[in-house]
This record gives C-alpha cells, sequence and structure tokens, in this order.
C-alpha cells in the first residue's frame, strides 16, 4: 500500500468513478469506500479518503439502499456500548472513529440517524479532517454514556457524542 497514493492520483486523473458499485454475485454490493475501509495500513486508507473525498467524492454515496456513511456511523456509535473501546476493542474501533471524523468533516451528514455530536463553541467539523488527531474518552453515566472527543496532544475538548 506504500504506493497507493500515487496510484489512485493516476486513477483520478484517468477518470475513477467514487460512487460506482460493484458485486460480485448480484446480491451483494460495494464501493470503493468500503472496500478501503478494510486496509490495514490505517494511514494510508485516511489519506486515500482524504484525496478521494478531495477530488468530489462524497461520503454519502448510496450502495445497495444504504449510505456509507450510515454505515460508519452505526460503528462509531453502536459500538461505543457493545464493545470495551478503551481496553481490547480499542484499536479497531479507533480506526472506526476516525473515519467516521474525516466522513463527517467531508459532509458525511448524521441527520436523522444515530449519532448526535455536539461541537463545543469554536469548534467546526472541518477540524475532523485531520482525524489523526483526536481520540477520545468514554464517560459513564448512571444510566448513559457519553464519548469526550478531544485532540490528543493537548487534551482540549472539541466535541461530545
Amino acid at each position: 500500500t506504500s504506493n497507493w497514493l500515487s496510484l489512485f492520483e493516476l486513477f483520478l486523473k484517468h477518470g475513477l468513478d467514487t460512487e460506482s458499485s460493484f458485486s460480485t454475485d448480484s446480491i451483494n454490493y460495494d464501493n470503493l469506500f468500503s472496500a478501503l475501509t478494510f486496509l490495514d495500513n490505517r494511514n494510508i486508507v485516511y489519506k486515500l479518503f482524504r484525496l478521494l473525498f478531495d477530488n468530489g467524492a462524497n461520503p454519502n454515496v448510496i450502495i445497495k439502499d444504504e449510505r456509507l456513511f450510515d454505515r460508519i456511523d452505526d460503528n462509531a456509535v453502536i459500538n461505543v456500548t457493545l464493545f470495551d473501546i478503551e481496553g481490547e476493542d480499542r484499536n479497531p474501533y479507533e480506526h472506526d472513529f476516525r473515519l467516521w471524523l474525516l466522513m463527517m468533516a467531508y459532509g458525511g451528514d448524521p441527520s436523522g440517524h444515530k449519532s448526535s455530536l455536539t461541537l463545543k463553541e469554536g469548534y467546526d467539523i472541518d477540524m475532523f479532517a485531520n482525524c489523526e488527531a483526536f481520540s477520545y474518552r468514554k464517560e459513564i453515566t448512571a444510566d448513559d454514556w457519553c464519548l469526550h472527543i478531544y485532540i490528543t496532544k493537548t487534551g482540549e475538548e472539541v466535541a461530545v457524542l
């Protein structure tokens, strides 16, 4: 994957359609973004997503009656309650968490869906384009939970889910 950025720049130069879907069995449909989420080299995944979004890709693309962003939103929001995101399940969750941030920065729209992200005053959703700069802390209350999102370097909280 070390040369994938250059490869995808070439694909884009020659007309790559980032919104096209494909199927191997005429039942299950997928999209380039869905396939890229499974790459092990996460640093490349975030760079590729940014490259594709910067070249007009849509994080709300519909793949077989479901928006791609909704898949990522489900993973980021529902998995907070299902997994130990601050323990043994932290690495897989962080990947979905960062993709979720990145996709929102590029227009991923959680309206009418599960997430209810609240930005702190003075912050804008665009900051999440640099998704690697953020982390989280889960807080469990008597009857619910919340996810504090902060800048990793400074510890400054920027949003709450």
